[in-house]
């Protein structure tokens, strides 16, 4: 049997045995084959031979060690920053991507790392700019590394690519088709949560993980390329380096606040931009079209004011500005993406905004540390949505949760442990959001408050368990609320 042939079958039987943990017999087998093989000095348009790479990469580093979502993210290294570099053309679900990602290692011997990465035609991977072997293995980028790299050892990886990702739907929610690049007419956008952002740049996609990110957009002249944090840079009409391109816009956007990959969004098509400021003065930048001009003024009137408010009850809103872009989907949906929310033109309520306003905070600048505990970033937007239309009306809004709390919406599953395809479930969104009630009496306004402002200093920027969020509020209430916990999560 030709020996090429013979590795693959063996790396399948790896991946096949890895759930009883015998992956190493075959781990020591492919070792021991790999003597035979001699590798490429370099790899310049795909792998070097499995068997050499498989026998390197240990099982455990290819996930962020979530067990509601084992397969999502990576570990032996800690990204610090991004750079993505996109070409992209509006109405066509497809890009042109260099990323370049800063990391350091956290581990000892470090020699092969993977990125989550779906699809597209990758060019060429290199490590600290010499060119690196790399090989695909399903959901992954495995990377071979120049050596052992050390504990806190900073290295740098780029990878450049081209294509489309495949329109797979994603386990965890069935409300969209597929996540990752969306194209309608003469727009093109992102959806990620929550596994979505391996589906059009290769990352470490886990919460786990943040880091700050550089957008470089180029789009064709005329559009509008959008992404997180603040414009820094907008060249129109310029000609980049290259025969084949005609006149494009290029536009710059730094985010250099801790984001988790779902929340990383970029956007292009022929917006017209509308800035203000909240009442005390953060930068409020919109991008939509004129036709949806009156009803997004409408319904946002108030959304300066909103912003402020939360500010005042959670801690200072966390980023340097904010806004919404419109997006045109099939379906009516809105995202959290960090400081620059997508929502459908369709979809412009004054809830729906504040909703995911609130998510600048929960889930935002604290994250989930496992997608599990998704009733800590619904259940939270929700109420908060609910105290700012019930501001003036604080008693209405304790009846109605409290005729509620008495009859709680029936599950068949626990609210802390969801099912994969239930993660957004309407019972996640209205169970989470009356235990968020039933904590707030029974701490007391004052107390509860604190409280939140307290976790979000303690891990703004990170991410925090339940049982990080349970201390932190046991903390300020001076009472122990694990009967409480338990009563609504289990």
């Amino acid at each position: 049997m030709n020996l090429k042939i013979l590795l693959k079958i063996l790396r399948r039987i790896l991946y096949m045995l890895k759930k009883w943990k015998l992956y190493w017999i075959v781990t020591v087998i492919f070792m021991l084959l790999s003597g035979c093989v001699t590798p490429p000095s370099q790899t310049q348009t795909g792998s070097m031979p499995d068997a050499v790479s498989s026998a390197i990469l240990h099982p455990q580093n290819l996930s962020a060690g979530d067990r509601y979502t084992p397969e999502l993210g990576n570990s032996g290294y800690d990204i610090q920053h991004y750079i993505l570099k996109l070409d992209l053309i509006p109405g066509r679900r497809s890009l042109n991507g260099e990323v370049t990602i800063a990391a350091v290692a956290t581990m000892e011997e470090l020699k092969q790392i993977s990125l989550d990465f779906i699809g597209f035609d990758v060019q060429t991977v290199a490590i600290d700019g010499l060119p690196a072997p790399f090989f695909r293995n399903k959901t992954k980028l495995i990377i071979n590394l120049p050596g052992s790299f050390s504990t806190n050892q900073a290295f740098q990886i780029a990878v450049q690519y081209r294509g489309a990702p495949p329109k797979d739907r994603s386990k965890y929610q069935d409300y969209l088709d597929y996540l990752g690049l969306q194209a309608t007419g003469d727009l093109l956008y992102v959806a990620s949560e929550p596994d979505g952002a391996r589906n059009w740049f290769p990352c470490n996609d886990h919460p786990r993980d943040k880091a700050t990110f550089r957008f470089e957009l180029t789009v064709p002249e005329g559009y509008t390329g959008i992404a997180n944090g603040a414009l820094s840079e907008a060249r129109i009409g310029s000609t980049p380096d290259r025969p084949e391109s005609k006149t494009t816009d290029f536009f710059v956007w730094e985010h250099r606040f801790p984001m988790a990959t779902y929340l990383a969004t970029i956007a292009a098509g022929k917006y017209v931009r509308l800035e203000t400021v909240s009442p005390k003065g953060v930068l409020l930048r919109h991008y939509i079209w004129d036709k949806y001009r009156k009803d997004f003024e409408t319904n946002s009137a108030s959304i300066g004011e909103a912003l402020d408010w939360m500010s005042e009850k959670f801690g200072a809103y966390p980023f340097e500005e904010f806004g919404y872009t419109l997006i045109k989907a099939k379906k009516k949906w809105a995202l959290e993406t960090q400081a620059n929310v997508l929502v459908d033109r369709e979809f412009i309520r004054e809830k729906v905004l504040v909703h995911e306003m609130a998510h600048m905070w929960f889930g935002d600048w604290v994250s989930l540390d496992s997608w599990q505990e998704m009733w800590r970033n619904e259940g939270f937007a929700t109420y908060v949505q609910l105290l700012w239309e019930y501001r003036d009306k604080p008693a209405a809004l304790d009846k109605e949760m409290e005729t509620e709390i008495k009859y709680p919406p029936k599950g068949f599953f626990p609210l802390g442990e969801p099912p994969h395809k239930y993660l957004f479930d309407r019972f996640v969104y209205n169970k989470g959001t009356l235990f968020v009630h039933d904590l707030r009496k029974t701490m007391g306004d004052e107390a509860f408050f604190r409280g939140l402002r307290l976790y979000f200093k303690r891990f703004g920027g990170r991410t925090a368990t339940d049982a990080d969020f349970r201390i932190v509020m046991e903390e300020a209430a001076g009472i122990s609320l694990e009967d409480l916990f338990k009563k609504w999560l289990k």
